[in-house]
């Protein structure tokens, strides 16, 4: 027969534990922080948890994992529940992250691109000016190169660095020949035996050439 105040003992220690929560379950918080107690319900994005001396109310978005020893199918299915909020949440963020740096890059490359396109432009004017200098006029009054420079670029229908090259040239006034290498054929012969694989090709005095859209390169050239 058990002894009445064993009996009595058993008792106090039941109802001591009547009402607290069995610290089956544990959060780990983004702060390293961890909880530990009973995951109750979720909603809103948020966790209800009792602990052993209060209940918190924990967004899901500053949980980083969840873990359980319980086998309550209930208990183990809003952790599941918890994980796959956890997931998508973490997700979310990622995802605004990434947009974040690459909305911040292109601000970035645009106000260098803004920068470099102020000072590319008062370049070519300098160098415009420059060689306007090194013009004179001739008995009809027309200005005349006095480097007499001849200018060759070979070009191509369709070609927007092509348009790119002859609206640079006419703008700064620069006399230059124009050569289609699929309407002339022997212009295409010349494009080759100069070395010519891409357009526009340019060819100053028949001895120095520029492949591609290289207005400074050329400036330079004309400017010696």
């Amino acid at each position: 027969m058990q002894h009445p105040f064993m009996w009595m003992l058993t008792a106090l220690v039941t109802l001591s534990f009547i009402g607290r929560p069995v610290c089956a379950d544990e959060l780990i918080l983004d702060s390293g922080k961890r909880l530990q107690g009973r995951i109750i319900s979720l909603s809103n994005n948020t966790v209800n948890f009792e602990t052993t001396s209060n209940e918190l109310v924990v967004p899901v978005g500053k949980i980083r994992s969840v873990g359980t020893d319980s086998i309550d199918l209930k208990v183990l299915g809003l952790v599941e529940e918890l994980r796959d909020q956890i997931s998508v949440d973490s997700k979310r963020r990622r995802e605004i992250m990434e947009h974040d740096v690459k909305e911040r890059l292109h601000r970035q490359l645009a106000e260098e691109e803004k920068s470099r396109q102020a000072n590319v432009a008062p370049s070519l004017q300098a160098r415009s000016v420059a060689r306007a200098d090194k013009s004179v006029t001739n008995n009809n009054g027309n200005k005349i190169n006095k480097t007499n420079r001849k200018i060759d670029v070979y070009v191509r229908p369709g070609c927007p660095w092509c348009k790119k090259m002859e609206g640079f040239l006419k703008e700064n006034g620069i006399r230059y020949n124009r050569f289609d290498i699929e309407q002339d054929a022997s212009a295409k012969l010349r494009f080759g035996s100069k070395g010519g694989k891409a357009v526009p090709f340019t060819v100053v005095d028949n001895k120095i050439t520029l492949a591609g859209y290289e207005p400074d390169s050329l400036m330079k050239i004309l400017e010696r």
